[in-house]
């Protein structure tokens, strides 16, 4: 997954590539062999529908129960961590909370509403949309996945973040709140062995 901002040439990835609880999420050179960028995206259906399970509060449902669902999945070389990106559970979504590896489908802070603005409105890019933090409590201005200032190079690397849906005065979102996922190339195929010595 990448953001607007710098494109997809820098790919969503655990910080070390580690899958661990708690680990951070940054952005590095996106790469088909690099195991912190190994995310699934699970599509968990409507908003509403995990409204029936308590995975999300009545309020966040009413509000955007028409979206889709989704959380992404840490599984480095194909194996499934049970982690997902989050912000902190347990907790409403604040300006500013770090992005996080926490279990997965244990609790709103996981859950990511898929958001492409409205007519006259918040827009978004097209091929892009935002993500709106399941554990939000602030609905006339919601937390969402943001990339925070900074290159993705920059030491120390900076964390993907949660803040207000921010526009430009066109109406277009932040670059850095728009979001598209895509599978990063293959790595390249070994070199052919060598011709035996004669």
């Amino acid at each position: 997954m990448s953001s607007l901002k710098f494109g997809p040439g820098y790919s969503v990835a655990t910080y070390q590539a580690t899958a661990a609880w708690g680990q951070q999420i940054i952005r590095s050179p996106t790469s088909g062999s690099d195991p912190g960028q190994d995310f699934v995206v699970k599509d968990l259906g409507t908003v509403a529908n995990l409204n029936q399970y308590g995975l999300v509060s009545d309020a966040f449902a009413a509000r955007y129960g028409a979206l889709e669902a989704y959380e992404f999945q840490c599984e480095p070389n194909g194996i499934n961590s049970n982690y997902c990106t989050g912000t902190w559970p347990g907790e409403a979504a604040q300006p500013g909370f770090k992005v996080r590896l926490i279990p997965c489908g244990q609790s709103s802070g996981t859950i990511w509403a898929q958001y492409t603005g409205t007519p006259g409105g918040d827009t978004a890019v097209p091929g892009f949309q935002m993500y709106i933090a399941g554990a939000t409590d602030n609905f006339s201005n919601p937390e969402v996945l943001n990339y925070p200032v900074g290159n993705p190079t920059d030491l120390p690397r900076p964390r993907l973040n949660v803040q207000p849906l921010s526009d430009y005065s066109n109406g277009n979102v932040f670059n850095n709140q728009q979001w598209a996922t895509f599978t990063p190339p293959p790595p390249p195929p070994p070199p052919p062995p060598a011709p035996p010595v004669p």
